[in-house]
């Protein structure tokens, strides 16, 4: 069994915008995408519920221009740098897109694992969204520690089955339940990844 797994959540995480707002853009929804994404943030709206509605906003876009956007996404060079050192060890989990994320995941060098889709008749369908609670419960047969890092209500499963939880407010304030349930926040990506490398 291995000792110690950083579990990252992708959206404003290490990227510095939600991605399916960002996406939406493309489409000049971003403003039905910023209210779906900011209730599903918030609890609001369930996170399949929510996913579901956005990728059917989403799914027509062709994959070459999302994997173009998403390699022009800022991210949080800090948490890159952070991750690349400790690729073995770590790990991203999100609900977003398999297939979407790829110009983000090989910037990064390690495992996904996020909400899977197929292809039928050309068109992308959502077959299975990510549950967060259900990786980390996997997870945590192959590894002695797991220190899940996220922003959002989403990542709340996450961080209840995780030995330790870290709230980052890199891009939203941490909302009162998701406080409830982690051990530490932080809102400055150096002073996160000078942490975690002390653990």
């Amino acid at each position: 069994m291995s000792k110690t797994l950083y579990a990252f959540d992708l959206d404003s995480t290490i990227t510095k915008a939600e991605i399916l707002p960002y996406l939406a853009k493309e489409l000049k929804q971003a403003e039905e995408m910023d209210l779906l994404t900011r209730q599903t943030l918030e609890g609001f709206i369930p996170f399949d519920v929510s996913l579901t509605k956005r990728f059917n906003i989403l799914r027509h876009i062709p994959l070459k221009r999302v994997h173009e956007l998403l390699s022009e996404l800022p991210l949080d060079q800090e948490i890159v740098e952070f991750i690349r050192t400790h690729q073995t060890n770590s790990i991203v989990i999100t609900g977003n897109i398999d297939v979407w994320l790829k110009p983000i995941i090989v910037k990064l060098g390690c495992p996904c694992l996020s909400s899977i889709t197929c292809l039928k008749n050309n068109i992308l369908e959502l077959i299975d969204i990510m549950d967060k609670g259900k990786a980390i419960s996997k997870l945590k047969n192959e590894w002695e520690k797991i220190i899940a890092i996220g922003d959002s209500t989403n990542d709340i499963p996450m961080f209840q089955l995780a030995d330790m939880s870290i709230a980052y407010a890199g891009v939203h304030k941490i909302n009162i339940e998701v406080a409830k349930q982690v051990d530490f926040i932080f809102d400055d990506s150096k002073e996160l990844c000078a942490f975690l490398n002390q653990l």
